[in-house]
């Protein structure tokens, strides 16, 4: 995909909120915001269209919400 630069760093995020490393999440958000300030969860779901197995999808989107990442894009 082109310009998804900010990819590395959302895997970073969605790792540590399956981790519990809570002390490690605010850098790790910050980073993430900073590169793709849209960045949310349902911006995750349209763009890995190409996961085929939903519960691969899920996990990937339970480790972004464990880590605080907000659902949507806010308005």
């Amino acid at each position: 995909m082109p310009n998804c630069h900010y990819w590395p760093f959302a895997h970073r995020v969605a790792a540590l909120g399956h981790l519990h490393r809570e002390s490690e999440l605010p850098g790790a958000l910050a980073e993430l915001r900073h590169r793709k300030p849209e960045f949310s969860c349902e911006f995750a779901r349209e763009r890995l269209f190409y996961i085929k197995e939903p519960e691969h999808l899920e996990g990937y989107l339970e480790g972004l919400r464990k880590a605080g990442l907000r659902s949507t894009v806010a308005s």
